[in-house]
């Protein structure tokens, strides 16, 4: 089964959370004020939405993998999720460590590798002490 619009509810989740993110966080009185503004306030609700939608989408398509071939399913399904997620998770957490906080290298280094591992771990949020440090806005398995 195809579903079509599926990308419309995408590109309205994204700029649910983008149109937020300009109005509220870029305090544009505007919109921030006035009740009339309410919607363009709601950026949660498109983090939601992507999220629910992503996991439908993945779910289908996992179905869909596991009914035409079950064995071997679980590593190839784990392959392809990781061969997605981790460069680009990768890139956003080197670009924010050396362009927006270049202080952490300054730590000693074991504070430093601690950092990294547990962010090359997706395991940041189980701690205080790790938690959001390099680019708090990411996966996590925590």
């Amino acid at each position: 089964m195809v579903y079509p619009l599926i990308d419309v509810l995408r590109a309205v989740a994204a700029l649910l959370v983008l149109v937020y993110h300009v109005t509220t966080l870029g305090q544009w009185q505007l919109f921030v004020e006035p009740i009339w503004g309410l919607p363009f306030r709601q950026g949660w609700i498109g983090v939601d939405l992507f999220l629910v939608i992503s996991g439908f989408v993945i779910t289908l398509s996992a179905a869909k993998d596991h009914e035409r071939n079950p064995h071997g399913f679980v590593r190839r399904f784990m392959t392809r999720r990781l061969r997605r997620l981790v460069p680009l998770y990768a890139l956003t957490c080197a670009l924010y460590l050396f362009l927006v906080r270049p202080e952490i290298l300054t730590r000693p280094i074991g504070q430093v590798l601690i950092q990294i591992a547990s962010h090359a771990l997706f395991l940041q949020n189980l701690s205080p002490y790790t938690h959001g440090v390099i680019n708090g806005v990411t996966w996590s398995l925590a």
